[in-house]
């Protein structure tokens, strides 16, 4: 700053005044070069004289150590956490270090300086993200996106490796890079994903629960927070989810829902999904609702959740991939298993509740077929034995919405606990003890109208 040589209180207000003088509609803050040269004064000592003097420190203390660069880059990084888009202009006025235009003569420009802040705390540049993201649905190569993104091309493979870790779709073919669509094989292809222990008495004891539909104006919170009760009073080991647990968003149900956009309702459903202590739900995503997101927006929904509820502090929430996730249930005395599947399958509601899962168990062949299985999507509640396959229909938390009315189709919110017992010496499940209920639709909503269409008249307005 030049000096250790003391400058008077004179000579700081006088700095102030030569600013004050030259503020225009063109220069609202002052314009630094002119009044330094009035002053006869390098540009840079009248910036720190006006720093000294807005800091309130006094002309002696002059000698005191100016802030280095990683402080800096400290500083602007904690501004930036709040405020992605922050600008020059606010950094500026918001900074609590002097010469808050350091970044000019040190780092060249503000985007240089607020990307190095970026890069020492470890946060991304959303604003570059999505520009990146919107050419990578052209695609193009690195310099082609760079250029219709307006970033570097370090930032654009930033972007890239950030979308990926997200649990995007992003394919490279040759030297071009494009967000394709996200095509997911069922999680069962590969293997039992996860291994599920009985206890000592040879039984299971687990919730299960569905098509929560969280982001619809037709969830039901209520029913599920009370389903998450029941089940930590039954002292279950663990909670299966069969999809479904976000209503998504479509042409088709915009107005039907109320929180827009895929990281809005993931939020949401982070914030609102039942927490119980001791509890994990383990789930899979469906291919439509969520999977409309999976196939539009090229990425792994499921992954994206769990993400999202670890970011939340949430680790009680467990991806078990897309459709349908085979679970091994392992005997805690001889080690012998069976399988377990969790799925969401697709199609519409049968004549009957029980056809189509009856369907579905005449379309495996005999060396896939699991043990039990718990099926969402339609809505229903049913269990029973088919096949050799112990199979739950497993109801929702969401009331008929206006679509479902109109099909003529019932939604049943409710939820279940499932007992198994097996046999420690071959594995197989011997029984099953499905205790099922149910909730009723809450009649009207808090406008006493069903479809949630708002008061008929508007409330006057006042001046108050």
């Amino acid at each position: 700053m030049g000096a250790n040589k003391p400058v008077g209180q004179r000579e700081l207000d006088a700095a102030q005044r030569a600013v004050d003088a030259t503020k225009s509609k063109r220069w609202p803050q002052g314009n630094m070069t002119k009044a330094a040269r009035k002053l006869g004064l390098p540009r840079s000592t009248l910036i720190d004289r006006l720093d000294l003097r807005r800091s309130g420190r006094s002309a002696e203390t002059l000698k005191a150590r100016m802030p280095t660069e990683a402080e800096r880059l400290q500083d602007c990084a904690v501004m930036l956490r709040d405020n992605p888009k922050l600008s020059a202009q606010e950094y500026a006025n918001g900074t609590k270090l002097l010469d808050p235009w350091w970044f000019h003569s040190h780092m060249g420009s503000w985007n240089a300086f607020k990307h190095a802040a970026m890069r020492s705390a470890g946060l991304r540049d959303t604003v570059v993200m999505e520009r990146v993201k919107a050419a990578l649905r052209k695609g193009g190569t690195l310099a082609e996106l760079g250029a219709s993104s307006q970033a570097s091309r370090g930032q654009v493979l930033d972007a890239i490796d950030a979308l990926r870790s997200g649990g995007a779709a992003v394919d490279e073919v040759g030297d071009r890079y494009a967000i394709g669509h996200a095509v997911l094989a069922p999680s069962f292809a590969a293997g039992p994903v996860h291994q599920y222990v009985s206890r000592k008495d040879n039984t299971f004891l687990f919730g299960a629960i569905s098509d929560n539909h969280i982001g619809s104006k037709y969830e039901r919170l209520d029913a599920a927070e009370d389903i998450y009760d029941r089940f930590v009073a039954a002292g279950v080991d663990r909670v299966y989810n069969c999809g479904n647990w976000i209503e998504g968003e479509a042409r088709f149900n915009r107005t039907e829902i109320h929180t827009h956009g895929m990281d809005a309702q993931l939020a949401y459903f982070a914030k609102h999904y039942p927490r119980r202590k001791g509890l994990t739900t383990y789930a899979v995503s469906g291919d439509d609702h969520e999977g409309w997101y999976c196939q539009r927006e090229g990425l792994d929904i499921g992954k994206r959740a769990e993400q999202t509820m670890r970011a939340a502090g949430r680790s009680d929430w467990v991806d078990l991939g897309f459709m349908e996730a085979h679970v091994k249930l392992t005997n805690a005395n001889s080690g012998k298993s069976a399988i377990l599947a969790v799925v969401h399958p697709g199609g519409g509601s049968a004549y009957a509740d029980s056809y189509a899962v009856q369907k579905v168990i005449e379309s495996l062949d005999g060396g896939e077929k699991p043990a039990v299985a718990l099926y969402g999507h339609w809505h229903k509640m049913l269990a029973g034995e088919y096949r050799n396959v112990w199979w739950v229909l497993v109801p929702s938390t969401k009331d008929q919405d206006t679509f479902m009315r109109k099909k003529r189709i019932r939604s049943v919110v409710g939820g279940g606990i499932i007992g198994l017992e097996q046999d420690p010496n071959t594995g197989a499940i011997t029984g099953m003890t499905p205790k099922l209920w149910r909730y009723f639709n809450r009649g009207y909503y808090e406008n006493d109208r069903w479809s949630h269409s708002g008061s008929v008249v508007l409330p006057a307005r006042t001046a108050a």
